[in-house]
């Protein structure tokens, strides 16, 4: 199994050319994530938002969650916070168009 990337917050001690022609990036944990949003937003969001929902102890809303996040990853929690505001309100417009035609709407869970 080989690597691709090695996520560090200090990439001082690490032979950055050496690795990076074995073709492994070494990267910062931010950096990182904020590119993996950036190429697969969706499948990143359905994640953050699944995980966020599925803690209990203590239950865990999304912004609480991305707090959290924001104290190792502080760019990629803004642009997932940003993200999810806007799927949020994609979703908000939807249910009321849906309202407005007359669809009732049930949690199925």
């Amino acid at each position: 199994m080989r690597a691709d990337y090695l996520l560090t917050h200090d990439n001082k001690g690490f032979p950055v050319r050496t690795l990076l022609a074995l073709g492994v990036t070494v990267t910062g944990v931010d950096e990182f994530l904020c590119a993996l949003v950036s190429a697969q937003q969706d499948d990143v969001m359905t994640t953050i938002l699944r995980r966020s929902s599925s803690l209990t102890r203590p239950p865990m809303t999304l912004a609480r969650y991305l707090e959290g996040i924001a104290l190792t990853a502080p760019r990629f929690a803004a642009l997932a916070a940003s993200a999810a505001d806007a799927r949020l309100s994609r979703l908000a417009r939807l249910r009321v168009s849906l309202r407005r035609m007359g669809v009732r709407l049930r949690r199925v869970d």
